[in-house]
């Protein structure tokens, strides 16, 4: 399994929209075959910063993710509301 944890940091003023391209992200993620969770947090100490965490079956899983329209789209448009360049960490689950 692997695990991603993606960080975005939203701009002031911005974060309703956020929750709009992020909804439909993951509505759309969800669905897909190799997709095991995909959920949305946020920091309790920054509230502009937020973590998608995410979980897929396989490196090709997540791979294939990457290249959906649903992704594709919702990067460009999260580039307009980040006030940083997502920070992707991808991990494997190993216990």
């Amino acid at each position: 399994m692997i695990k991603v944890i993606a960080k975005i940091s939203i701009k002031d003023g911005e974060v309703e929209n956020f929750f709009k391209i992020a909804e439909k992200l993951i509505d759309e993620s969800r669905k897909e075959v190799a997709n095991e969770s995909y959920e949305l947090v946020r920091d309790v100490d920054n509230t502009n910063n937020f973590y998608f965490i995410e979980t897929w079956i396989s490196k090709n899983g997540l791979q294939n993710h990457s290249t959906q329209p649903h992704f594709l789209e919702a990067v460009g448009l999260l580039q307009n509301v980040a006030s940083a360049p997502l920070e992707i960490t991808n991990t494997k689950v190993i216990l």
